[in-house]
């Protein structure tokens, strides 16, 4: 059965959000003052809504809310994890027990301190291959194919390692000498 809570420890937004056991978030019903076309103030309301999470480039689930003029970002999983998993502490982050950034169900989430997290994140392979080695021999052929025109992206894909790793050897300002 799916429970509620009152999302009551983020100032300004008493009153205003609730978590659910089941990772959803809900807007509170609310009215507001608000002019008319003729200039006429009235008084207007909006009911109670599920908001709808937004996948962000980081693959977490976000939520934004509007209070008073004002629009604000909200990750799902530190919501759920504060409302209905035991053991948060400040400094602690929270993590996705199965790897799966979007499961935000309280018994997918356990709060751990950032370099667990992080450990864990490798572990799991969620962090991409930036700490991948390359030899000497292959920043010599990265560097002949940069000059030949092979892009830097293209070449990351290839070698399997982060982009800005291929454009720090185009720049220079990454394996300086081939030995």
């Amino acid at each position: 059965m799916e429970q509620w809570k009152e999302v009551d420890w983020i100032t300004g937004y008493k009153g205003v959000l609730d978590v659910s056991s089941h990772g959803r978030i809900r807007r509170r019903a609310y009215t507001y003052e608000t002019t008319g076309r003729w200039g006429t103030p009235h008084i207007a309301s909006k009911p109670d809504k599920i908001l709808s999470p937004s996948n962000e480039s980081h693959g977490y689930d976000v939520i934004a809310v509007q209070i008073e003029g004002r629009r604000k970002k909200f990750l799902v999983h530190r919501l759920v994890g504060r409302a209905f998993v035991p053991g948060y502490e400040k400094g602690l982050t929270i993590n996705h027990i199965n790897g799966v950034k979007t499961d935000n169900r309280p018994e997918n989430l356990e709060w751990v301190t950032l370099a667990i997290n992080t450990k864990k994140q490798w572990e799991t392979g969620l962090v991409a291959g930036t700490r991948k080695k390359l030899t000497s021999g292959k920043v010599r052929i990265i560097r002949e194919a940069l000059l030949l025109g092979l892009s830097a992206y293209k070449l990351s894909i290839l070698c399997d390692v982060d982009p800005t790793l291929i454009y720090g050897i185009k720049r220079g300002s990454r394996w300086k000498s081939s030995d």
